[in-house]
């Protein structure tokens, strides 16, 4: 994908002549560059993503550009939904949605995922929703629960 964004208005100008402005094809050349350059760091860093599940807090990490730390104990619900993506601009693509991104009757959710929509693990917190999904989407909602409860049982007077 992020190829084609490169090629097209470079097969545009150079195959099929269309010089009518240069000025204008360099520059989307320029943004079509960044926006591949941006895609491919993307899909370098896709392996990083994780979630590491402490006894008291949830990490969420995606190479260098995620950190989030959540205490178990600001996570209000957590469970599997099916999303419902607007249309605004956002780091979502088949198969990764990243950092913010707005859904229809949510609003931004902070997503580090590899799917957009179907099977999103939706952590409602103090601090708003993330979107996750782990490998095994049910064991990790029954773990995190079980955490969430022990938590609140110690914390009973």
């Amino acid at each position: 994908m992020a190829i084609l964004m490169v090629l097209v208005p470079l097969v545009r100008f150079a195959v099929l002549g269309q010089h009518d402005n240069p000025a204008a094809t360099i520059l989307l050349n320029f943004i079509a560059f960044l926006l591949a350059v941006w895609l491919l760091v993307l899909a370098a860093y896709f392996p990083t993503m994780r979630y590491d599940l402490g006894d008291e807090e949830l990490g969420i990490f995606f190479g260098p550009f995620i950190s989030w730390k959540l205490p178990i104990t600001a996570i209000r619900t957590v469970q599997k939904e099916t999303l419902t993506p607007s249309f605004r601009a956002s780091t979502r693509m088949p198969g990764i949605a990243l950092f913010s991104v707005a859904y229809n009757g949510l609003g931004k959710v902070r997503m580090c995922s590899t799917r957009t929509m179907r099977d999103v693990v939706l952590l409602e917190t103090e601090r708003g929703f993330y979107g996750i999904s782990p490998a095994n989407e049910d064991q990790f909602i029954v773990e995190l629960r079980r955490r969430m409860a022990t938590i609140r049982r110690q914390r009973e007077p």
